[in-house]
């Protein structure tokens, strides 16, 4: 009978280191998931965080888009374009004049002034 008990008693033992084991493990992996769970609560905090900051600037962007005149732009640059183009053809022009008072001036130098005898 004695025996009988020490075998109960191992047994008994046996299965309370078992659950022990068992405890310790489970408590292991429950801290685990915790960690795990903490670490995806930070990353989609941190998506949340730049898809705010993303619609803050796109918000910005669209105020500036509101506030460029894209009219005023354009005419400004159709008319530079043909300021440009009227200064082109004022400076061709004063080219041509230019080149016309020097061919004078040189048609003027060949002709030979008769001196009086």
């Amino acid at each position: 009978m004695s025996e009988d008990l020490s075998e109960a008693k191992s047994s008994v033992v046996k299965k309370l280191s078992l659950i022990e084991e068992f405890e310790i493990v489970r408590v292991n992996e429950l801290l685990h998931e915790r960690e795990h769970r903490e670490k995806l609560i930070a990353i989609k905090e941190k998506e949340f965080q730049i898809q705010q900051e993303m619609k803050e600037q796109e918000l910005q962007t669209h105020k500036l888009i509101k506030e460029i005149n894209f009219d005023d732009l354009f005419n400004e640059a159709l008319h530079g374009s043909k300021r440009r183009q009227r200064n082109s053809r004022i400076n061709d022009w004063i080219k041509e004049c230019l080149l016309e008072e020097i061919e004078q001036e040189q048609e003027m130098q060949n002709i030979s002034v008769p001196t009086p005898r």
